[in-house]
């Protein structure tokens, strides 16, 4: 950007000392005649030197006027590019060059706002790694010392091996969110059974419900959808296992899917006991935010923020509604 800049600018500089320069000769060659027969020779020579003078100073407070804002836009962008992406430029004007700075400060913003949320990210994920590590160290210190029972060690290896569970669902939804843009920019939209799609999903969570007594209440209407088929299979278990994780035992999720003749759309609804505070519903999909803590410790509050980045790229929308009475449900319209 910096060297287009600059190119643009010495073109600019150029054409506009070539039409200045060719203006003056012009205007020279033109008053000569006038001037030659009152003029001896020699005043006509001073005077076309003077004209070359104010020409030329002409010429260079011209081209300084005009290249100026180009020369504070691309010292804007070597700043961008060094780094320092606070950098604003401060030239306003309606015309090209004014419209050219306007699209350069709300480039910088836009980048200030991607970095800042990747630091914001780097942190979240830091934090999130620390903690599960710090038990498993701790647990690992205590197993080598000799003076626990058989009973206290076994228990301080199922709280590793519960710490390493997290950690590997942590990292396998950090993966799943970088693999989400590569999947949707090269898979191409199929048509397919979406009830045997997420029929499937929810075979997968039969041993939850044995191990964690929850029932599952499903009601999935025949409905064809064409979209993405890989990405849609994360929406739906997201939002079960985000269902497992909220749910106590002995409780019920639903899972309802039905066709929507109004718009044509598929909806999903997945509803499950608890509440959700109407503040909470506002950041239930940014990463890495948990309504509680205390309850939901086996996720990592990413699962959410997954499904609402697969639905913004294949078009779907997804609301929450909850009180204490109701529980909590998820609606996915596709």
């Amino acid at each position: 950007m910096k060297r287009f800049l600059f190119s643009i600018q010495v073109k600019l500089t150029l054409a506009v000392v070539t039409i200045l320069f060719v203006v003056a000769i012009l205007s020279v060659v033109l008053v000569i005649p006038f001037v030659e027969t009152v003029l001896s020779p020699v005043g006509i020579g001073l005077v076309l030197l003077l004209s070359i003078v104010l020409d030329a100073i002409f010429i260079t407070f011209a081209a300084r006027f005009i290249t100026r804002p180009l020369e504070e836009i691309r010292h804007m962008a070597g700043e961008v590019t060094a780094g320092r992406l606070e950098a604003r430029t401060t030239y306003t004007s309606r015309d090209e060059i004014g419209a050219l700075a306007a699209d350069m400060n709300r480039m910088a913003e836009s980048l200030e706002s991607v970095d800042r949320l990747r630091q914001e990210f780097v942190t979240n994920v830091s934090h999130e790694f620390k903690t599960p590590l710090s038990s498993i160290q701790g647990y690992a210190e205590l197993l080598q010392q000799e003076d626990f029972s058989r009973d206290e060690q076994r228990e301080f290896a199922g709280v590793i091996e519960s710490e390493a569970a997290r950690l590997h669902q942590l990292a396998s939804r950090l993966l799943q969110l970088s693999r989400i843009e590569t999947e949707s920019t090269h898979e191409q939209a199929t048509t397919f059974d979406l009830a045997e799609q997420i029929r499937q999903v929810l075979l997968t969570f039969e041993p939850f419900c044995r191990q964690n007594p929850v029932e599952l209440d499903i009601e999935l209407e025949p409905v064809t959808i064409t979209s993405q088929q890989r990405l849609l299979v994360h929406v739906w278990q997201n939002l079960v296992d985000n269902a497992f994780v909220a749910s106590p035992s002995g409780s019920v999720i639903t899972v309802r899917l039905w066709h929507d003749e109004r718009d044509g759309r598929a909806v999903v609804r997945v509803h499950n006991v608890g509440h959700i505070p109407l503040e909470a519903q506002e950041r239930i999909f940014e990463r890495f935010y948990q309504v509680d803590t205390s309850r939901t410790r086996d996720g990592a509050g990413l699962g959410l923020a997954i499904v609402r980045e697969i639905l913004m790229q294949v078009g779907g929308e997804i609301k929450v509604s909850s009180s204490v009475e109701a529980g909590v449900t998820f609606e996915v319209r596709v």
